[in-house]
């Protein structure tokens, strides 16, 4: 039998601010309430929320970004297994300069997804073990997932030609 929520995000949020001075703040514009976070305050209240022995969040289950006009919203997922908590904490970056704190120091798992953040959407992640592409090639020009990439004309001896893909899949 699971055990039921204990805390709501109200409840964590005052957590966090009561014990790490941090300002934070529930989004608004989510369906499952997420806690936003300032770039700057990232890895103290990653930490905070690992380390807590009343939240546990042991697990990032997953990390993700979004370009969302001038930024990118950076969306990590948590959880506790010991409390049946889950909650995922947001922040944002610049898309002109996208740098923030690893995580990787508090989760290892945030290796791999970080990688692939960097990979698609060219965000820096400071003190990252090992930041560098991991599903393009090195020599790949360009972040796929940001709003003003440009498809390159080809790869290597491989052509990319918008029109030759269109005409494969016209009924």
């Amino acid at each position: 039998m699971f055990k039921e929520h204990t805390l709501n995000t109200t409840e964590i949020i005052d957590l966090i601010q009561k014990n790490t001075q941090i300002e934070v703040k529930a989004s608004e514009n989510s369906y499952d309430a997420s806690i936003i976070v300032e770039p700057k305050d990232v890895l103290p209240v990653m930490k905070f929320l690992k380390l807590s022995r009343d939240l546990s969040f042991k697990v990032l289950s997953s990390h993700t970004a979004v370009h969302d006009g001038e930024d990118f919203k950076l969306f990590w997922n948590l959880l506790s297994y010991e409390h049946n908590l889950e909650t995922t904490i947001e922040s944002s970056v610049p898309v002109v300069s996208p740098q923030i704190q690893s995580v990787c120091k508090v989760w290892k798992a945030a290796d791999w997804l970080e990688r692939e953040s960097y990979d698609l959407f060219g965000i820096q992640y400071i003190d990252h073990p090992d930041l560098r592409r991991i599903m393009l090639p090195e020599d790949w020009i360009g972040f796929p997932l940001r709003k003003d990439y440009q498809s390159p004309e080809g790869y290597q001896d491989i052509e990319n030609s918008r029109s030759e893909i269109d005409k494969r899949f016209k009924p």
